[in-house]
């Protein structure tokens, strides 16, 4: 997986999916997405392949659950089992780029797994622990603190679009309540 920031311009999208010789992309519904649709319009005119869909997601009472709908011709899903190990990269992420061109950091199953035990076990979160993630997902921080830390305990979370103060404030009140 490759997360990227959804509304990253359209040339550093490009730049994206041809450094990490991407297959597939997922845009989720309600997120901003023109600038990755071009991307990948760009891609496969340029013979590249990329199917996409469109996560929709399946209802209140399925919470974190979709329905993938095809964005691309020939967006037909094959499922495949997944068959990895701890040293397996399953995770790439890019740079911010501040020195010249983003580049690609791949991250191990193994390392990712470890990282998340490590930091649930340092934060002292619990099963019973509602995380809310204020973090970008398409960032190492959002990711691995929030998200794969209460995993790694089997805690709950809830994430907000974008931090502001106003919906960080307003997030506190909601059920599940958060604890950290």
């Amino acid at each position: 997986a490759a997360p990227l920031d959804p509304t990253t311009v359209k040339d550093d999208a490009a730049d994206a999916l041809e450094q990490f010789e991407a297959k597939h992309v997922i845009i989720f519904d309600g997120v901003p997405d023109q600038n990755i649709r071009e991307a990948v319009e760009m891609a496969n005119t340029a013979g590249q392949g990329i199917k996409m869909h469109k996560a929709v997601p399946k209802g209140d009472n399925e919470p974190g659950l979709f329905n993938l709908i095809p964005q691309t011709p020939d967006s037909t899903l094959e499922r495949i089992k997944l068959d990895t190990t701890a040293n397996d990269v399953v995770l790439l992420l890019r740079t911010s780029g501040t020195t010249s061109k983003p580049k690609g950091v791949p991250l191990e199953q193994g390392a990712i797994v470890r990282n998340g035990l490590l930091l649930s076990s340092t934060i002292e979160i619990t099963k019973d622990d509602v995380c809310l993630n204020a973090m970008p997902l398409f960032h190492i921080g959002g990711l691995s603190a929030s998200i794969l830390a209460t995993l790694a305990t089997g805690g709950s979370i809830t994430c907000i679009d974008a931090f502001t103060a106003e919906k960080f404030y307003n997030a506190l009140g909601m059920a599940p309540q958060p604890t950290w």
